[in-house]
């Protein structure tokens, strides 16, 4: 499975005409990530079983590779949001700003670790406990 292919089986719902022509070439390439992300269910006709889906998905170093990628991204962007949101309120003060700061630096850590651990526990570990 390539990195194109993992973007295929995002978000059909919000494709444009054109990324439709696009993922509808990249789908015959493709079969198995669509069928892998789009198929698993359980015994119950219309329940995706999702722990099967996150554990086959996280095991592909290229969705790993992306996902740490894009929460390395979401965490500088807490970051910057935290210091901005108190700028933005008038609230910087010399006494104040430094605070927010590591305040900012310690939220988007918590966060980005927290997202970051159950892709990184699967794609080590296998997903077995």
């Amino acid at each position: 499975m390539s990195g194109t292919c993992a973007i295929t089986a995002l978000r059909a719902s919000t494709w444009t005409p054109s990324e439709t022509r696009w993922a509808s070439n990249t789908a015959t390439t493709c079969p198995q990530t669509i069928r892998a992300t789009w198929t698993y269910q359980t015994s119950e006709p219309g329940v995706r079983d999702l722990n099967r889906l996150v554990i086959e998905i996280f095991r592909n170093p290229g969705y790993v590779a992306f996902y740490v990628i894009g929460m390395v991204v979401v965490g500088f962007h807490l970051w910057h949001g935290a210091a901005s949101s108190v700028q933005t309120l008038g609230a910087d003060t010399p006494r104040v700003t430094p605070i927010v700061r590591r305040l900012g630096v310690v939220l988007a850590i918590v966060i980005a670790v927290g997202f970051l651990s159950i892709p990184l526990w699967v794609f080590f570990t296998g997903g077995r406990s």
